[in-house]
């Protein structure tokens, strides 16, 4: 496991959790483990939103992922329009106002003490 993704996760949660009832958009994980491998991971880190499993990541080198954690923001036209290769406070506050945008809403409140100040990925 990555502990560098272990670290984001808090963050990613927030925001991941904090638009589940959103209509126009979706957060959508991907994880490189099958269902028993997600189960385990998700009994630890509480991930509402929908997490799909991509053992053999096909999916996952598919958009280009290189390391953890990776972003892609895709449009209703399924054309990539972001990319953050990694996760930072100021990101994590980006991507947030940028969902919130996108679903005409309110941003989430995050939490991001502890967050780092640059980009950071493993």
């Amino acid at each position: 496991a990555c502990p560098i993704n272990a670290d984001a996760l808090p963050f990613v949660n927030q925001i991941g959790n904090g638009y589940l009832s959103a209509k126009k958009i979706k957060f959508v994980g991907i994880i490189d483990e099958d269902k028993a491998g997600f189960d385990k991971w998700n009994k630890k880190w509480g991930a509402k939103y929908l997490v799909l499993f991509n053992k053999n990541k096909s999916t996952i080198e598919a958009y280009g992922a290189q390391r953890s954690p990776w972003f892609n923001v895709v449009s209703p036209t399924k054309s990539v329009t972001k990319v953050d290769q990694g996760y930072s406070s100021n990101q994590l506050d980006s991507l947030n106002k940028m969902m919130a945008n996108a679903a005409g809403t309110k941003a989430v409140a995050l939490k991001l003490s502890g967050a780092p100040s640059s980009l950071t990925y493993g």
